[in-house]
């Protein structure tokens, strides 16, 4: 069984979390319950501390280097 509900998602989603822990159990595997379990909580972490607030799919990555020599300074071999 593999899903490829993204972590935010997942964490805004009682149902999506109900149907992956239902799924785990019909199983009957411990590993597959395990896995599904720890999945739910992790992801219910990280919204509770805000995580998904901090991570953006949109990151201009133009320029960055140039931003990092700003910031730190040139690198000297």
């Amino acid at each position: 069984m593999r899903t490829t509900i993204e972590d935010k998602d997942l964490a805004k989603s009682l149902a999506a979390q109900l149907k992956m822990i239902s799924d785990a159990y019909s199983t009957g595997k411990k590993d597959v319950i395990d896995n599904a379990l720890n999945r739910v909580t992790s992801v219910r972490e990280m919204d509770g501390n805000g995580l998904f607030d901090w991570v953006t799919d949109d990151v201009d990555l133009d320029g960055l280097e140039d931003r990092i020599k700003k910031v730190f300074g040139k690198h000297q071999d």
